[in-house]
C-alpha cells in the first residue's frame, strides 16, 4: 500500500454523499485495493524485476568506467589539447553523468531488489531530491553544451563547403 496516498483523499463528513459506483475500480492510485481483496498480491522480486537489475547493473559499470576515463583524460590526459573553454564543459558533462551512475542507477536498483522503501520518510525525500538533481543537472549540461556550440561556430563566409580558414584561402588563390 502507498503510504502517501492517504494525504491526497479528504476525510469525509457524515452528510457528504456517496462515492460514485465504481469509483475505486476507476482510480486505484486514490483507492488502493486492501489487503484482504482477493486480486491484491504482494509485492515481489519478479523476474522482469531481476531483468531490471542486471541491465541497471551493466549500465552503471559502463556508466562508471567511461565517464570517470573522461574525466580523468580531460585532467590527467591529454585534455590539454581542448580549448579552455572545454574543459570545465566536458568535465561538468561527465560529473553529471557520474551522479546519474551513482545515485539514479543504484538508487533504482535497490528500489528493484526490496520492491518498498524501508529508509523511512526523510531518506526518501532526500534520494527523490538527489534523483531529480542529477537527472535535471545532466540535461541542462547538455544544453550549456548545444549552446556552446551554437556560440562557437564561425558565421558565414559566403563559399559553401569551406570550413576553415584555409580552405577559404586556397579557394581564393585558385580563383573561385
Amino acid at each position: 500500500m502507498i503510504p502517501s496516498v492517504h494525504l491526497f483523499l479528504k476525510p469525509k463528513s457524515p452528510g457528504a454523499p456517496a462515492d460514485p459506483p465504481g469509483c475505486p475500480e476507476m482510480c486505484p492510485f486514490f483507492f488502493p485495493p486492501s489487503p484482504s481483496s482477493p486480486s491484491w498480491e504482494v509485492p515481489s522480486f519478479s523476474v522482469a524485476a531481476q531483468c531490471r537489475v542486471a541491465t541497471t547493473l551493466v549500465l552503471f559499470v559502463f556508466a562508471a568506467v567511461s565517464n570517470s576515463a573522461v574525466l580523468i583524460s580531460v585532467f590527467w590526459g591529454r585534455g590539454y589539447r581542448l580549448g579552455a573553454h572545454l574543459r570545465p564543459v566536458i568535465a561538468s558533462l561527465a560529473a553529471a553523468d557520474l551522479m546519474m551512475s551513482f545515485i539514479v542507477m543504484p538508487l533504482d536498483a535497490v528500489w528493484n531488489i526490496t520492491v518498498q522503501w524501508y529508509a523511512g520518510d526523510i531518506m526518501c525525500k532526500l534520494m527523490c531530491f538527489l534523483k531529480l538533481f542529477a537527472m535535471h543537472s545532466a540535461a541542462f549540461i547538455l544544453v550549456v553544451v548545444s549552446l556552446d556550440r551554437y556560440r562557437g561556430d564561425p558565421p558565414s563566409t559566403g563559399l559553401s563547403g569551406c570550413w576553415n580558414e584555409e580552405q577559404t584561402h586556397a579557394g581564393s588563390r585558385r580563383g573561385v
